[in-house]
């Protein structure tokens, strides 16, 4: 409440001040709330919960249907649902407020949301049936059915949810059915099924089967074996294909490789049959997989290829490469990402109940090249060094779009040497490029001064047998050109050292590097040529003829001083060099054969020397001895494999490793014994007396 006073003002007046007080009294304004929405089963009462507060003391529920309040006063009054409440599907209830002096009367609605009664239930009337029978239960106008076995064992309902469901019993039984109509409550009604004595057995055929053709094309089927009546098999469809019984339920079957069939096991009795049927798969081997063209990609994105596979299923897998991603494995075109620069190897695997098969595609994905810089443009006199850029992915080369009589030392260096003619402009181009990505390409414009040099030729390395050689250097057009000589020692001349073909002479066995430098007014170029002076062979020397020797002989060939030398049979058949390029090198022959051998000293382009040699062998000579080849063995012994000599007689013996053992020293073919993990050295000789030198030749 508020108090207020009023007091006269008139100073000037006979009349004294005078007050007067007020006191004005404020209600709050009322409160209310008529509570949540309700969703309530048509059979329940619903119980409210409004709240008022502020000025509102009382308060009063009304209704929009037709139900009754208990009280209708009650803040938590019970509503019952009345007829139209219930067939209109909800109620708006109104709580309103008793008015005051002050302040008038407000309402609050709250919705209450009804749930319908079911369809009242009709399972159908009893009956007694032979074999399978069709339900009779009512279609729900509200709510949903379900049918349920109350009594009775093995029963099969088709689908519980159907009113007309299919039923199959067993022969003899007495079933209770219940068909039950739900919403926020039910109604049910029973059904008698009484099934004939003679009713066949409910057909159960087994479960589906596949099979690898590769491995077989029968398959063992698992139907029931009926009590009551006769089972038969019968085909439904597939082609080809027997029975081995067709009244057995577990014969075989067999099929044809890559087919499908329906088989039907049917249980006839006296009154009706009753039915099953399975699918047999005979499944053949999984298609051949084909993962597609390897890919180089510039980006990080590619749509795979391989091939839908015509049996069995593809599966896509990263074998290798970080980052990647498959958009869906199971699709043969499915999107793969990867992060660029980085190279993957995919796997494409086509699986089915035989196995699988794989392939594998590589997809590289590349990063775009760097941004070509081919620097700056310039005036040069003489050659200049380029100014490209050095490519952080991808690689550069340089080409010469205009401009004639210009050369690039080396066009993938961005800094590569560049001479061209005097006078003359030049456009330079500096592409880097990288894979499938599109190349990045920048010009330079290269002017040479008028007064440039010739660019410096100093013509091709030569390797020359002799001391003294012609050079071919370019004959400058501009500028005047001058020998010098940058490496090689000894005495070395030029006969005129401006002379582009000069004559050059040096030391034997030396090599020179010389420079043709040509200078002009404003610069310089030059290049380099290698010059390697080679020194005749020694003369060669084969030796002493060496006649009817008995046994192998060390052959008499001199050692070169310069050069390497090499023997050769030029004539005789049989001959052994155990080391062709030693000149002391032990020789065998044939006992009584004759050989002419040479002996020959090269080095490099020098022309050689050469020299024969006889050598004749005694009929007594031992045969040359082969010891076999070398032997890795898996264990501690072994069986040699020498030659038998025709002439003389063989000897084992052990040259390197301890602990080894011959069977028998003599024969060629003995067993050797050794200790595990030890390498031995064995000798095969063949002696013939004492006059003759021995054959040998060694194995490990």
């Amino acid at each position: 409440k508020v108090n207020l006073t009023r007091t006269t003002n008139d100073p000037g007046g006979p009349c004294v001040a005078f007050s007067e007080y007020f006191v004005i009294s404020i209600d709050p304004a009322p409160t209310f709330d008529a509570g949540v929405p309700q969703t309530v089963c048509a059979t329940d009462a619903v119980t409210l919960s409004g709240t008022i507060g502020g000025s509102a003391t009382t308060a009063l529920w009304t209704t929009s249907g037709n139900g009754t309040f208990d009280d209708p006063t009650l803040l938590t009054a019970t509503y019952t649902l009345g007829s139209d409440d219930i067939n209109a599907g909800s109620v708006t209830l109104t709580l309103t407020t008793g008015a005051t002096a002050s302040c008038p009367a407000v309402s609050d609605d709250v919705v209450i949301t009804i749930t319908p009664l079911p369809t009242t239930a009709n399972a159908g009337p009893d009956k007694t049936v032979c074999g399978p029978t069709t339900l009779e239960g009512n279609t729900p106008g509200v709510g949903v059915g379900t049918w349920t076995i109350v009594s009775g064992n093995g029963g099969i309902l088709d689908d519980p949810n159907d009113p007309n469901s299919g039923f199959t019993g067993n022969s003899g039984e007495v079933y209770i059915l219940e068909w039950t109509i739900a919403t926020c409550t039910t109604s049910s009604d029973q059904v008698q099924i009484t099934v004939d004595p003679d009713s066949p057995t409910v057909a159960n055929a087994g479960g589906d089967q596949t099979i690898c053709s590769t491995v077989s094309t029968s398959a063992t089927l698992l139907a029931n074996t009926p009590t009551v009546g006769v089972g038969q098999w019968s085909k439904i469809s597939g082609n080809g294909g027997s029975f081995a019984d067709i009244n057995s339920p577990g014969t075989i079957f067999t099929g044809l490789a890559g087919e499908t069939y329906v088989l039907r096991w049917t249980i006839t009795a006296t009154c009706a049959s009753t039915s099953d049927d399975i699918t047999i798969t005979f499944e053949p081997g999984p298609s051949a997989a084909d993962a597609g063209a390897d890919m180089q990609i510039c980006g990080t994105s590619a749509n795979l290829a391989a091939v839908t596979p015509a049996t069995g299923t593809g599966q896509w897998s990263i074998v290798t490469g970080a980052g990647g991603n498959l958009a869906d494995p199971s699709d043969p075109e499915t999107e793969f990402t990867g992060v660029a620069g980085t190279t993957y190897t995919l796997r494409w695997t086509v699986t089915n109940s035989c196995g699988s098969t794989s392939d594998d595609v590589v997809v590289t994905f590349e990063s775009a090249p760097t941004t070509a810089d081919a620097g700056p443009d310039k005036t040069v006199c003489g050659s200049t060094n380029l100014e490209g850029n050095v490519p952080v992915s991808g690689t550069g080369v340089w080409t010469i779009t205009s401009g004639t009589g210009g050369n690039i030392v080396d066009p993938t260096d961005p800094n590569s040497e560049f001479t061209g003619v005097g006078g003359t402009a030049y456009t330079l181009v500096w592409t880097i490029t990288n894979g499938s990505c599109a190349p990045s390409s920048d010009e330079v414009v290269i002017t040479f001064d008028p007064d440039s040099p010739t660019p410096s030729d100093a013509g091709p390395d030569q390797i020359v047998c002799g001391t003294t050689t012609t050079l071919a250097a370019v004959n400058p057009a501009i500028g005047t050109g001058q020998w010098s000589v940058v490496s090689g020692d000894g005495a070395e001349s030029f006969a005129d050292d401006t002379d582009p073909a000069t004559q050059f002479s040096g030391t034997a066995g030396e090599t020179y590097v010389l420079r043709w430098t040509i200078t002009s007014s404003c610069g310089t170029s030059q290049d380099e040529v290698t010059i390697e002076f080679e020194e005749a062979p020694t003369t060669a020397d084969a030796g002493s003829d060496l006649l009817n020797s008995c046994g192998p002989v060390n052959l008499p060939g001199n050692t070169p001083t310069v050069g390497t030398g090499t023997w050769t049979i030029v004539s005789g058949t049989g001959g052994v060099i155990s080391n062709p390029s030693d000149p002391n090198s032990v020789f065998q022959g044939l006992p009584g054969a004759s050989y002419t051998l040479q002996w020959t000293i090269t080095n490099g382009s020098c022309p050689p020397s050469a020299d024969q040699v006889e050598v004749s062998f005694d009929l007594n000579t031992p045969t040359i001895a082969d010891a076999g080849p070398d032997q890795n063995v898996c264990g501690t012994s072994t069986t040699l494999a020498a030659n038998t000599p025709d002439i003389g007689v063989g000897q084992w013996s052990i040259v390197v490793g301890a602990g080894g053992s011959l069977a028998d020293p003599s024969d060629p073919n003995t067993t050797f014994t050794g200790v595990a993990g030890t390498t031995y050295q064995l000798l095969w000789t063949i002696s013939n007396g004492a006059t003759c030198t021995p054959s040998n030749d060694d194995v490990v």
